[in-house]
């Protein structure tokens, strides 16, 4: 069995036998990961697909949804879709489902480029935990990004953006060991 949403959709139409159906499959494939300690804590991975699936018989329309995508799951789907059906009231006037059309070609967000485009931009102003201190180097002193580099204004932004960064994590962890005080204490 093939997890391809259009391959499930298929299966799920064939599943509601002679009945005017529609089928919409939602997949998901995300991943989290929460840090404490600077250790990975609870890491989630999450694949589900969802088939919700509307069955209409005499302008009475019926929905139901599963996440089971196998045969048996499908056809308990579209049966309970079909019970669904039988027990509402005709619509009126309800003109049926719109005829089938090609999908459309889908690509990757073109948001994705410009953040891909931003990260590399910032990779030369990283700093590693250890180099904290290192951080008040003068951003003429981090190496160009090739092939092109960022203008002096994006690269004094991203430089303080990170300054900023790591200022408050350095306030989080001395409020984390309760000797915050000290901290106003040599500020005035």
């Amino acid at each position: 069995m093939s997890d391809d949403e259009r391959e499930v959709a298929a299966r799920t139409l064939l599943a509601a036998g002679g009945d005017e159906a529609e089928a919409h499959v939602l997949s998901e494939r995300s991943g989290l990961a929460r840090f404490a300690s600077s250790e990975v804590h609870q890491p989630t991975l999450i694949e589900n697909c969802v088939v919700t699936m509307r069955v209409i018989r005499d302008g009475k329309i019926g929905t139901a949804s599963t996440n089971r995508i196998d045969d048996a799951g499908l056809k308990e789907l579209a049966q309970r879709a079909a019970d669904a059906s039988d027990s509402a009231v005709a619509e009126e006037g309800f003109p049926g489902l719109p005829k089938p059309e090609p999908l459309p070609e889908v690509g990757p967000d073109p948001r994705a480029e410009e953040l891909r485009r931003r990260l590399e931009e910032a990779k030369p102003l990283a700093v590693e935990p250890d180099e904290a201190d290192a951080a008040d180097t003068p951003v003429d002193a981090a190496p160009d990004p090739a092939p092109a580099a960022p203008t002096e204004e994006r690269r004094a932004e991203v430089h303080a953006r990170a300054r900023a960064a790591i200022d408050e994590m350095r306030r989080s962890a001395t409020d984390e060991r309760g000797d915050a005080g000290g901290e106003a204490a040599r500020d005035s």
